[in-house]
């Protein structure tokens, strides 16, 4: 139920003619108090309008577009990749999927490498052997390893990018981004594991 109505402010709109009431409650609406609000829109009722013409005069929130929920999604994620590791659980957590990442990039370098460039299935089996280390170990130096892995291959995906000969060096790039990410943010989960966390029982 909105704020309290006066009988005053219903006495009000009664006298006011039809084309005003609408014109207030589509282009004035924010100007009155939710109790106006439903005083006007109660006197529609009383002359006979149904709600569903009422429904009409009313604002539609806006959905945010395409863009703007990526952006967000974007933000989030890039936040979420750095963002301060409070707990050992948390520390342990965060390892664990950064190792599922590299396993993940591990299967889609093999598919690569399997179907266009089989240079890539030895690059995806190193992958797959540091992620089964980080996986088991929780090690800063096998993290350390994989941070500079990741840097050669962004290092090699620019370098390709720039060759007009090459194939598919953008999305190279954009893997490589991802790579070092991941990368990154397990260097900083086995740093504090190792570091801050190391007395703490699991």
């Amino acid at each position: 139920m909105p704020d309290k109505i006066s009988k005053h402010s219903i006495d009000t709109y009664a006298k006011w003619p039809i084309d005003k009431l609408f014109n207030e409650l589509r282009e004035s609406r924010d100007d009155y108090t939710e109790g106006a609000v439903y005083a006007m829109e109660l006197e529609l009722v009383n002359r006979g309008y149904d709600m569903e013409q009422i429904e009409l005069l009313r604002p539609l929130e806006p959905k945010p577009s395409n863009s703007v929920e990526l952006s967000k999604g974007t933000s989030s994620l890039v936040m979420g990749m750095f963002s301060e590791i409070t707990s050992r659980k948390h520390a342990v957590k965060v390892t664990r999927g950064c190792a599922g990442a590299f396993y993940m990039i591990a299967a889609i370098q093999g598919l690569i490498g399997y179907f266009i460039v089989p240079e890539m299935i030895f690059s995806g089996v190193v992958w797959a052997f540091f992620a089964s280390l980080l996986l088991m170990f929780k090690s800063r130096i096998v993290s350390i390893i994989l941070v500079l892995l990741a840097a050669d291959f962004a290092v090699a995906m620019v370098l390709n990018s720039l060759d007009p000969d090459s194939v598919g060096g953008g999305g190279g790039i954009w893997m490589a981004v991802f790579i070092l990410l991941v990368a990154g943010r397990a260097l900083l989960a086995t740093i504090s594991l190792n570091g801050k966390f190391k007395e703490i029982k699991d």
